[in-house]
């Protein structure tokens, strides 16, 4: 059963990487893990730690707040509701 936060987070880590045109490969690569691994992240079947998503903040170019807002501040410069 998935809970909507980790479905949340896992939207935004698949929407924030495909903006930057990663493929699922690469994105796991950059973070140190598995393609499967991420793709139950980005399906939201698995919780994300804080220690990975930390990984994915940096690697992705994004605020935490990210992950949890839907109008959400990419580097406090470009908004996704004007997208």
């Amino acid at each position: 059963m998935t809970n909507s936060i980790d479905t949340k987070i896992g939207s935004r880590i698949r929407l924030r990487r495909r903006e930057l045109g990663l493929t699922q490969q690469r994105l796991a690569d950059l973070i140190g893990i598995s393609i499967e691994d991420l793709q139950w992240y980005e399906a939201g079947h698995a919780r994300v730690d804080v220690e990975l998503l930390l990984a994915f903040k940096r690697t992705l170019g994004v605020e935490l707040s990210y992950f949890y807002q839907d109008g959400a501040t990419l580097n406090g410069s470009l908004s996704i509701d004007k997208i």
